[in-house]
This record gives structure tokens, sequence and C-alpha cells, in this order.
């Protein structure tokens, strides 16, 4: 597959999303360093821009508690999906 034809059919990065992004890495640089308060409400922030974002759900999640990206909430969050697919599939 030809890289243009590849590099178009992958999800667009918006405004939300890329400040999404910004504001978790922001948030595990603040809890790292001694600032979870405030690291949490930029992550919580980060979720709400980007909601969709399962990676950001997990990575949270983990540092919440070690094996919450993998417990009872994650099935809760997977089982809402209903027939919405995880990730959506690979445009091939």
């Amino acid at each position: 597959m030809p890289a243009d034809a590849a590099r178009a059919g992958l999800p667009k990065v918006t405004p939300e999303i890329a400040e999404a992004r910004a504001r978790f890495r922001l948030g595990v640089w603040l809890r790292a360093n001694g600032r979870a308060a405030e690291g949490d409400r930029q992550m919580n922030a980060a979720s709400r821009l980007h909601p969709d974002s399962w990676s950001m759900w997990r990575q949270a999640a983990d540092l919440d508690e070690v094996g919450k990206a993998s417990g009872p909430d994650f099935w809760k969050r997977v089982q809402a999906l209903g027939d919405r697919p995880y990730y959506p599939p690979p445009k091939l």
C-alpha cells in the first residue's frame, strides 16, 4: 500500500485530541512530581476532550491502581460499547 493511501486511512488528529494528549502528558508529569491532585485534573480534562482514547484511560487507570486497567472498571467500559468496536477496524 502506498504511504499516501495508508496515511489517508489514519484517524485525523483534531485540535481537541492534540490538547488532550498534551494535558494527559502534563498530568502524568505532575503526578510523578508530587502534584497528584493537579495531575488528576489535567488527566480528567484530557479524557473529556478525547473520551474515545482507550490508551489514556488505561494509562491513567494503572497510575491510580496497578491492575485497574484490566479490572472490572475496564470490562464495564468495554461492555458499554455495545456493538461499537473497541478500536475501528483498519482500512487496508
